[in-house]
């Protein structure tokens, strides 16, 4: 079941795993592509298709950052927009450095993990200046979840 709900002090709602057809009946001219998609091609043969009007390319899914970037031009050749799936710190990022990037997605999960949070001004995503992929791990909140450790010998 589709999660719909405004962020407070926000303009905008966070719509998660909703189907083709849910979102459809939410705007009927939208057709979006799930996450699920693993490789270059099968984003091409939808996009070729005009079967999705909105493109979310996930970097861990895809195999990286260069994969999400060929992706990202290859949606924005079709003039369609890119919402990356998960990990926003990351993707805030990309999504900036694309001129089709348009939403975010929200999803707080590593927030018990990790010492940076998105930012958001003004109902908009900000991308962080600092250098790297924009997640700062909490190396110490990880290790208090660790449920067991082995050691591989050499």
């Amino acid at each position: 079941m589709p999660v719909i709900a405004p962020i407070t002090g926000h303009h905008f709602v966070v719509i998660e795993q909703v189907t083709s057809r849910e979102v459809r009946v939410m705007d009927p001219a939208v057709r979006h592509r799930r996450e699920s998609l693993y490789s270059l091609q099968h984003f091409r043969e939808y996009l070729e298709r005009d079967a999705c009007s909105i493109v979310q390319v996930d970097c861990a899914r895809i195999g990286g950052i260069t994969p999400w970037l060929k992706v990202a031009h290859l949606a924005e050749s079709f003039g369609v927009a890119v919402c990356p799936h998960f990990l926003m710190e990351l993707h805030v990022s990309l999504a900036a450095a694309v001129p089709n990037g348009a939403w975010v997605e929200y999803i707080p999960q590593l927030d018990d993990v990790t010492t940076s949070r998105l930012t958001l001004h003004d109902g908009h995503a900000v991308p962080p200046d600092a250098p790297g992929l924009g997640i700062d791990w909490d190396f110490a909140a990880i290790e208090r979840r660790a449920v067991a450790r082995a050691t591989v010998a050499a």
